[in-house]
């Protein structure tokens, strides 16, 4: 009974140990391009003024601004956070392949032969012509 139980277990296991591999790992940067990207980084970025704006709802006008309060500083250390950069690639990302899927051909569920004549077609059907 054991033997029977392993041998049924087999194809999930399978199954496990050959998706374990599919980790995807991205290298960090080298020092050097983190300190670039660090270096780039300045409060006159539009794409900075375009994130506030859609973030506190309103324009912002002249840009760069002069003075800066708390709520504008906080977004702006959210817009330059390095784990957000990695949120919008994995977002990025999710959205292609999302748009990959719904390009790729769909495929037919998988049936089986069809029923005998005379089979009825689902249970209830079966359950209220005994009944």
């Amino acid at each position: 009974m054991n033997g029977r139980y392993l041998f049924s277990c087999f194809p999930g296991l399978l199954f496990l140990a050959l998706n374990v591999g599919c980790a995807h790992f991205a290298p960090p940067p080298s020092p050097a391009q983190a300190a670039r990207a660090f270096n780039a980084r300045s409060l006159d970025d539009p794409g900075l003024k375009q994130f506030l704006e859609r973030n506190l709802g309103r324009p912002f006008e002249p840009w760069p601004l002069e003075s800066w309060d708390l709520p504008k500083l906080t977004l702006a250390a959210w817009y330059f956070h390095p784990r957000l950069d990695a949120a919008r690639a994995q977002w990025r990302r999710a959205e292609a392949e999302l748009l990959a899927a719904r390009r790729s051909p769909k495929s037919a569920p998988a049936r089986g032969p069809p029923p005998p004549p005379g089979f009825p077609p689902d249970p209830q059907f079966a359950i209220n012509r005994v009944s």
